[in-house]
């Protein structure tokens, strides 16, 4: 599991992934670096390997060592293989979902699959996009709808940060699927 810290410019953060009903385990991690201000966000990635490889977050709190302020961040889903590996986490809170959800910009992604014969794909599908500004790490690409069919175009829209002008796409599959 990996972690990263957002903010405006760090001191020491202490992260700690919170147990759930049922645990009681608790793993703490320190970070150091450049004063970050006020945490904004939080992004979570596991490396998806090994067996049994998902992994049910509960959730991370973030607390300054120089301040003693803590910020929860609830997830309370899956991460893996099929669920995505990557989840961006705003802190618990109405005022402050709000404030980062609405910062939040929407990218149209169009995926075209090619119309020859095998073209098609039940896979899990990811994308990251990249940009002068930042980047959206791994997101699933997933609807209602039967996607990735051969001859078909599909619509997808990823939500993150402003990337700024977009540099580097990067897309694959898990091999899952028929």
């Amino acid at each position: 599991m990996t972690s990263a810290l957002m903010g405006p410019d760090t001191a020491a953060y202490i992260a700690a992934v919170f147990p759930t009903p049922h645990t009681t385990q608790v793993d703490t991690f320190f970070v150091s670096s450049p004063d970050i201000g006020d945490v904004q966000r939080v992004v979570v990635r596991t490396a998806g390997g090994g067996l049994g490889a998902a992994w049910h977050l509960a959730g991370a709190t973030v607390t300054s060592s120089s301040t003693g302020h803590e910020l929860r961040f609830t997830h309370n889903n899956w991460l893996g293989n099929t669920r995505g590996r990557q989840v961006e986490l705003v802190p618990d809170g109405a005022d402050a979902v709000a404030a980062t959800i609405s910062q939040l910009v929407g990218y149209l992604v169009k995926v075209y699959t090619s119309d020859v014969w095998g073209a098609g794909t039940d896979a899990s599908v990811y994308i990251e996009l990249h940009g002068s500004q930042g980047s959206i790490g791994a997101t699933r690409l997933e609807t209602a709808a039967n996607n990735f069919e051969r001859g078909q175009q599909d619509e997808f829209v990823v939500k993150g940060s402003e990337l700024g002008d977009l540099t580097k796409l990067v897309i694959w599959h898990d091999n899952s699927g028929a």
